[in-house]
């Protein structure tokens, strides 16, 4: 038996089922209150709700990450694990998508194995919570799997419908976030004007082309009455350019070690290709497969400059690198066979010990390391918000659940109808319009973050609202400037203090435990005999 190769069934098999345990293992935690989830929720709740990008509610950026968490939310409900449930959709996408894209390059399946290994190490485990920095790079996956289909494997009408298929993904990228999705549109022109150089001919070129501008123009022309052109940062003010060439330089020559070595490693095996002269420009499959690699360990360079959150989110060029490495050594020996496959598949995972390691600490904590690490240097302690449904298996400080309740106990939440309540929400709380039952609000922008979401103009237009007295209940957050500036625009808090009641504070669901969410109400005098009327038939 260990003398014999395994057969390529068996690899596919073997590789379903690891990839399966690092998709699916998300779903057996209990997980921290992480970072900017809170966003994820909001945007897939008002979709969910059925209001419109840009026509209901601005943002800075496309809607595309928001609509496969909002389908998992008319599937499993708006709860935060609902959110890991589409993580776990993603991932899988991701996966057999990485593995199609090196199967159409003529990849090994031995050497597909490893790398859909590494790329369920370096780039699934650390992606259990959507972000759209994540998602956006599955978009851009997909559009390079549909643009090589039509490359290298279609015939006949698939062709154009693979180029078509291919520019949806594409566009949907930079509709989801445009530093990568402009990268992915760059590599699929590069990919592209390849092969039209290489076949004498510019019809897929010009067929991808023409696909881009139509699903551009239908998902944008409606929304300019909406001020599309304001709201979506393409540079222009008064969103501002991330572009700074000295964090460039800091990133690329300070740090990137591996992506360096992956480039000078995969640059050698093409200048020894290429002494073979117009035999391997010609040979699509190597030209594009070195293309490919290259240009993701570029965009990794590029990324962590303009999506900075979370770190690490750079880190599917390992699986690239790795797959051009592994193809291309000159090895006397069957990595197919039992034994030799045994002790590469060892030292790979060796490799990312750290991966599974922090996994097996989760399962034999009774908490995530984040939360213990918080609860022996500061205060407070940290349990489940099991009475809270969109909030359950979630663990938040209890400081932070015990100033929910108290929200959920004020006058204005208990005696006022629901749908009649206005409620100004700037804080990471956003789950608490499922949990109070309050529609958010309209005509304004969906998030709060100053000089990136919203600007000079709308935090003047804030507290004029909070001087007139509009909103009945107002949650905001203030975080430490040690962590960032203004994430919650610190001007409209001021203008509360002026003209509302403060009720209460209590600890903000962020780590480290330097930010408080702040409790104002309309002051008594300011309610209107209809709201007073209201409150008495209650």
């Amino acid at each position: 038996m260990f003398q014999k190769s395994i057969t390529e069934k068996q690899l596919l098999a073997l590789e379903l089922i690891i990839a399966s345990v690092f998709c699916f293992t998300p779903l057996l935690f209990n997980n921290p209150y992480r970072i900017n989830i809170f966003l994820s929720w909001e945007g897939a709740y008002r979709l969910y709700l059925g209001q419109m990008p840009f026509r209901d509610y601005s943002l800075p950026m496309g809607y595309g990450y928001w609509v496969i968490p909002a389908l998992f939310f008319k599937i499993f409900g708006p709860y935060f694990y609902s959110l890991i449930k589409a993580q776990v959709f993603i991932n899988l996408v991701s996966v057999l998508t990485f593995r199609s894209v090196l199967k159409l390059l003529g990849v090994k399946p031995i050497v597909i194995f490893f790398s859909v290994i590494v790329f369920c190490f370096s780039y699934v485990s650390f992606n259990f919570w959507p972000w759209y920095n994540h998602v956006v790079f599955v978009f851009e996956l997909v559009g390079i799997f549909f643009t090589l289909l039509a490359i290298l494997k279609s015939e006949g009408w698939k062709v154009w419908l693979n180029l078509c298929l291919g520019a949806f993904f594409t566009f949907f990228a930079l509709f989801t976030k445009q530093d990568i999705g402009g990268l992915a549109l760059l590599i699929v022109l590069g990919m592209l004007i390849y092969n039209a150089w290489l076949e004498r001919s510019a019809k897929k070129l010009l067929a991808f082309v023409g696909a881009y501008a139509i699903f551009a123009a239908i998902f944008i022309l409606p929304l300019l009455k909406y001020d599309f052109l304001y709201w979506y940062n393409y540079g222009q003010p008064p969103h501002k350019s991330r572009l700074v060439i000295t964090d460039f330089l800091n990133e690329i020559l300070g740090w990137a070690y591996w992506e360096k070595f992956f480039l000078l490693v995969i640059v050698l095996f093409v200048l020894d290709k290429a002494r073979a002269g117009r035999a391997f420009l010609e040979d699509k499959k190597e030209v594009l497969f070195a293309f490919l690699c290259i240009a993701i360990i570029g965009q990794a360079l590029i990324i962590p400059v303009t999506s900075p959150v979370p770190e690490r989110n750079e880190v599917f060029f390992y699986a690239f690198g790795f797959a051009y490495c592994l193809a291309n050594l000159r090895l006397n020996l069957d990595l197919a066979r039992w034994p030799y496959l045994a002790v590469c598949f060892t030292f790979v995972v060796f490799w990312w010990t750290g991966i599974y390691w922090r996994n097996v600490q989760r399962v034999i904590s009774k908490a995530p390391t984040v939360v213990k690490a918080n609860e022996k240097a500061g205060k407070h302690k940290y349990r489940l918000a099991k009475e809270y449904k969109s909030m359950e298996k979630l663990f938040l400080a209890e400081n932070t659940l015990e100033g929910i309740k108290k929200i959920m106990e004020l006058d204005v939440v208990k005696n006022t109808d629901p749908k009649k309540l206005k409620v100004l929400n700037m804080s990471e709380l956003t789950s608490l319009a499922y949990e109070i039952g309050y529609t958010p609000l309209t005509q304004q922008p969906m998030w709060f973050h100053q000089t990136v979401s919203i600007f000079d103009k709308e935090v003047a237009w804030f507290c004029q609202k909070v001087a007139s007295k509009e909103y009945d209940l107002v949650i905001f957050e203030s975080v430490s400037p040690k962590e960032v500036i203004n994430f919650y625009p610190e001007d409209v808090r001021k203008c509360l203090e002026q003209h509302y009641k403060f009720e209460f504070s209590f600890l903000a669901p962020r780590h480290p435990e330097e930010s408080y969410v702040y409790v104002f109400t309309k002051p008594v005098e300011q309610l209107t005999t209809s709201d007073t009327l209201n409150a008495g038939r209650n």
